[in-house]
């Protein structure tokens, strides 16, 4: 189902796919997938082994990314050690082995070494409930990262970054922590700005990540859960879709891509755009208004009702949004995939 790489990508793109990953890169999710008709962004991920010289490497490759488009967020690295909620897991749809106490206790000491800020230890405090169910950890474990590491392209420069606790960690040790690494850049291609993705994982000589990384179906059905605990319908199709695939599961991947490939992919489509334009201002300022004319075509032909005759803009995103996630929801449940079956649990 894969998209022949390179050869059935235009050269702009080619540039931009190549110019943000160290090696050969590796596209993966539904922008990779032929029978998809509607994606909004481009991810990838490639496997790098950590050499000497690899921080060196990194600050050069992220000089050209920046002649390339806008950098807007540039994960590297964690210390693991101040995430909350590492031993609880889910099984059969429960948390199991969480002890509030334990984790109340691990957050005091967090913000009696001033590692956490007083905010933080309140949001925490109301997210460590005295039973959690399988949505309310997976909400409270992403918040609640406090060792996640996000640097600033003046922090890969000087090879450092200064951490909550007043230390530093170099580039070359964040590499080798447990924690993955992310470019995501904002780029302008052919008509539109395009959020492009790369997660790097680092690996020795032997091939073994550095990073911890979760069990492929574990790591999709608990994205899956978290979604559906947002109400993004269109997250979770997408996360099913590829659940499906690693089950072989023929009956599911045609109900699905038919969903995505229909009106609400383009829905999608166009509301990934405008929520580009809306969440990354100073990447966009070049090309803004030109972008806004040109959706007027695709907005022209969003066929729901509720968005006959509207107009390219920021203020009606929320209105898209809305639209966007009943109607997958509907049609997810028209095609008997909600509720979530077994395969799509945990």
């Amino acid at each position: 189902m894969e998209r022949d790489f390179p050869k059935q990508y235009s050269s702009d793109l080619l540039k931009v796919l190549k110019g943000i990953s160290l090696g050969t890169p590796m596209v993966v999710g539904s922008s990779a997938d032929h029978r998809i008709m509607y994606s909004a962004d481009y991810d990838l991920m490639e496997e790098v082994i950590l050499r000497r010289n690899s921080a060196t490497t990194f600050q050069k490759k992220l000089k050209k990314i920046q002649k390339i488009g806008k950098v807007v967020d540039i994960k590297i690295g964690e210390i693991s050690q101040w995430n909350l909620l590492k031993k609880p897991f889910i099984k059969n749809g429960t948390v199991k082995n969480y002890n509030q106490g334990d984790e109340l206790k691990h957050l005091s000491a967090l913000w009696a070494a001033e590692t956490i800020t007083h905010d933080e230890f309140m949001l925490a405090q109301t997210l460590l409930k005295p039973h959690l169910t399988a949505e309310e950890f997976l909400i409270a474990r992403k918040e609640l990262r406090f060792g996640l590491l996000r640097w600033t392209p003046r922090e890969i420069y000087q090879g450092y970054k200064n951490l909550r606790d007043k230390s530093i960690i170099y580039l070359y040790d964040a590499f080798k922590t447990k924690g993955i690494t992310k470019l995501d850049l904002i780029v302008w291609l052919k008509n539109k700005y395009v959020e492009v993705s790369n997660i790097i994982l680092w690996t020795n000589s032997s091939g073994k990540h550095f990073a911890y990384i979760p069990a492929l179906k574990k790591g999709i059905a608990e994205n899956i859960l978290e979604f559906e605990a947002e109400g993004n319908y269109i997250k979770v199709a997408k996360r099913m879709l590829s659940l499906a695939k690693q089950y072989k599961n023929q009956s599911d991947i045609e109900k699905l891509t038919s969903i995505l490939n229909s009106p609400i992919g383009k829905l999608y489509m166009v509301t990934s755009d405008i929520e580009v334009l809306s969440e990354f201002p100073a990447a966009v300022k070049k090309y803004k208004r030109k972008e806004l004319d040109l959706l007027k075509d695709d907005f022209a032909k969003l066929f729901f009702p509720e968005l006959k005759g509207a107009i390219p803009n920021l203020k009606i995103l929320d209105k898209m949004k809305e639209v966007l996630q009943s109607e997958t929801k509907k049609a997810l449940e028209s095609a008997n995939l909600l509720p979530l079956h077994r395969d799509y649990q945990i």
